[in-house]
């Protein structure tokens, strides 16, 4: 962190020249190798007149070395090429400071970003903030661009951000109503029209995709004024859950005979292989990989591959044995068809039967809204 310059010189009558020039310049650790020989130190801020004064004496300066930090920033301040980088760099900076890099959009659903992106850039004309006229950006992105309730356009550094506000309309304004469908065949068994006109009564059987209530109501002079169509249709609906057995099937088994394969391999490169052929017709394979020495500074990895010889048998098992197990699981199956106000009116199991496959169906009766 010091600041010196030390020199190297060579002359005669080197008490008389350091007693001189103390007395005007700060001269330390003078070092004398002999009597012609030196090395001293000095300022650096006097190094030019220091030097003038052994030249003036008749003494060899043989070197000269710089230390600390003033002498390498006085380099760099010296460097013309490197300062001119920095000169331009810092005009690029600020010329490119005063042009517009990028636009940002907030709020907006409907429209995407790069349509009004693409918008924007199209209509501001010029890359200049100090030229961007954000009121006129305001009125054209409004006008150009439907159902918006607000816009404002702002330059943020070198941001042009537009936020819009997109207009939200009540339903009745929109239009385009859809009638209520059933999703299910049903009974209604009570009804409860909100608005609408309603096609259906209490009793009526229903088949999946027959329209409920229509999508307006006629007003006093005739005429169909559209609406959401709403109303609370309680009905009863059927959930189904079904399982089949099959009184004989094929098992696939393990006989209890295997052949190992070991490979020991170092950082990808097998290095020990001890395997058997294996002569198995139908098997199951089971791979593992593990360090092959816990303790071990090398990464060596033990890879086992063992064959499992398998074979094939006719199962038959009784519908009887698994009655009671199939029709749970029919009846889970059935109940995850359920929603969360449902009301179960009854439950029951039917059973089917052809050749060996016996068909479990599970029947579940409920009362749901199927107005919603």
């Amino acid at each position: 962190m010091k600041n010196y310059v030390l020199f190297e010189v060579k002359g005669l009558n080197q008490e008389r020249f350091f007693n001189e020039i103390s007395k005007t310049f700060k001269v330390y650790d003078v070092k004398r190798v002999s009597k012609e020989h030196c090395f001293f130190k000095a300022s650096l801020f006097d190094e030019r007149k220091i030097k003038k004064e052994l030249k003036k004496a008749g003494f060899e300066i043989i070197s000269e070395k710089h230390k600390g930090v003033l002498y390498h920033f006085k380099k760099i301040l010296l460097s013309y090429g490197l300062l001119s980088g920095i000169i331009l760099g810092i005009v690029l900076y600020i010329i490119q400071s005063l042009y517009v890099r990028r636009i940002e959009v907030w709020g907006n659903e409907k429209y995407s970003d790069q349509e009004i992106v693409e918008f924007v850039n199209v209509s501001m004309n010029t890359k200049l903030k100090n030229r961007i006229n954000t009121k006129d950006l305001e009125n054209k992105i409004f006008n150009n661009f439907d159902d918006l309730s607000f816009v404002s356009v702002a330059v943020v550094g070198q941001t042009v951000v537009v936020n819009i506000k997109e207009e939200i309309l009540p339903d009745e304004m929109k239009g385009g109503f859809l009638p209520i469908y059933s999703c299910y065949d049903a009974i209604i068994k009570k009804i409860d029209l909100i608005q609408g006109t309603l096609c259906v009564e209490e009793g009526d059987i229903i088949e999946a995709g027959e329209v409920l209530v229509l999508p307006y109501i006629i007003n006093s002079s005739g005429e169909e004024m559209p609406v959401k169509p709403e109303a609370n249709i309680i009905a009863e609906v059927w959930v189904e859950g079904e399982e089949i057995h099959n009184a004989y099937f094929e098992e696939v088994y393990r006989t209890g005979r295997k052949i190992v394969q070991n490979q020991v391999y170092l950082c990808g490169l097998k290095l020990y292989e001890k395997s058997e052929e294996n002569f198995f017709s139908d098997y199951e394979v089971e791979e593992e990989n593990k360090p092959l020495n816990k303790n071990n500074l090398l990464p060596f990895k033990l890879k086992t591959k063992t064959f499992y010889e398998v074979k094939k048998r006719e199962v038959a098992v009784a519908f009887e044995d698994v009655k009671d197990e199939l029709i749970g699981k029919a009846r889970q199956k059935a109940l995850q068809n359920l929603l969360e106000y449902d009301i179960i009116k009854n439950e029951k199991a039917v059973i089917r039967e052809s050749g060996n496959l016996t068909t479990v169906s599970y029947i579940i009766t409920l009362e749901r809204n199927i107005g919603v």
